[in-house]
């Protein structure tokens, strides 16, 4: 059972992949030896998602977890998609209800709609890194968020120096 949703954990042969299993709950297993093993996947500092080594034919490969799980159970990727985090954006989430095949644009799609709000960012003048309450608001230009680029402080010093 899965502790999260309890609900039944299917666990499938990986296709390719002769000694491992992968669960419908993300989970990854190794059959080498007599007893199954839960192997843990590491987090890839490049994206942050999942991933775990698979041995084959004395070779070793690093998979991505969300990938083993869809190739699995939903079978290859199409051509032109790719594996999708939906509806929890988490990417450490592999569970099956959270992954489907789609588009690269729906995708990015996904992940503009998905993201954490931005509460700090870097000014363009000092180089510190400061919560958004420590910009004023862009009313002359069109920024991404909404605000300019240079902290209050910055512009208040530059503002002083401009005036005569």
């Amino acid at each position: 059972m899965n502790r999260h949703s309890m609900t039944e954990v299917l666990i499938l042969p990986i296709p390719g992949f002769s000694n491992y299993l992968c669960g419908s709950d993300g989970t990854i297993w190794s059959s080498h030896g007599k007893a199954l093993s839960k192997l843990q996947p590491r987090t890839k500092k490049c994206g942050g998602y999942l991933a775990v080594n698979l041995c084959e034919g004395g070779k070793k490969v690093e998979y991505y977890v969300h990938k083993l799980v869809m190739m699995t159970f939903v079978g290859p990727c199409p051509e032109n998609q790719q594996v999708c985090h939906y509806p929890n954006f988490d990417k450490t989430c592999n569970e099956l209800s959270n992954l489907r095949y789609d588009t690269p644009k729906e995708n990015a799609r996904d992940a503009w709609r998905d993201r954490p709000p931005r509460t700090e960012k870097a000014c363009s003048k000092c180089k510190e890194v400061k919560p958004n309450s420590q910009y004023y608001r862009s009313i002359s230009r069109t920024t991404s968020d909404g605000l300019k680029g240079i902290c209050t402080p910055c512009q208040r010093s530059y503002s002083q120096r401009a005036t005569p």
